[in-house]
């Protein structure tokens, strides 16, 4: 059946009302009687309203389809919307990540540097201090060696004096 035998078709069949009323109340109807006006204003109602409503079922599916694009639309935008909003989180994490590392990384090259100049420190010293104690000995192997080699050489002026 095709929309334009739809449209033109009776909502309420006139030959299926005198059947019924005639079952149901023993009175015979014919087409041409009064009382069958009102089926004639019912099927004009129904096909108003038919009509009406098939107006508003376009006017509805596009309006539909406008209200699905637009969702569609604002989702895809609340989406790229999210992720960019997720990758500058990430970044200014990343970011905050990478300056903590460095600000820890120089804190603990300070604390090494500090560790390596104290211990370099100590063993300078203690190295200067053994150097001094070895310049101490050798300070008095030489006053001893100039006071035997000042003997030495007044031996060998009083023998040759002497002699």
């Amino acid at each position: 059946m095709s929309a334009s035998d739809a449209k033109n078709r009776d909502v309420v069949d006139p030959d299926e009302v005198i059947r019924e009323v005639a079952l149901q109340n023993g009175q015979g109807l014919l087409r041409d009687d009064p009382v069958m006006m009102l089926v004639t204003i019912m099927n004009c109602v129904a096909k108003a309203y038919d009509e009406h409503n098939e107006g508003l079922v376009v006017k509805y599916a596009g309006l539909l389809t406008e209200y699905r694009q637009f969702h569609q639309e604002a989702a895809l935008q609340w989406r790229n919307d999210a992720r960019d909003y997720a990758n500058t989180a990430l970044n200014a994490a990343l970011d905050a990540a990478r300056d903590n590392a460095a600000a820890v990384m120089s804190e603990g090259a300070a604390r090494i540097h500090a560790m390596i100049g104290d211990s370099l420190g100590r063993q300078m010293a203690a190295c200067l201090a053994d150097q001094k104690k070895e310049f101490r000995k050798l300070e008095k192997y030489l006053a001893w060696m100039a006071a035997a080699t000042g003997a030495a050489l007044l031996a060998a002026a009083l023998l040759a004096l002497i002699g």
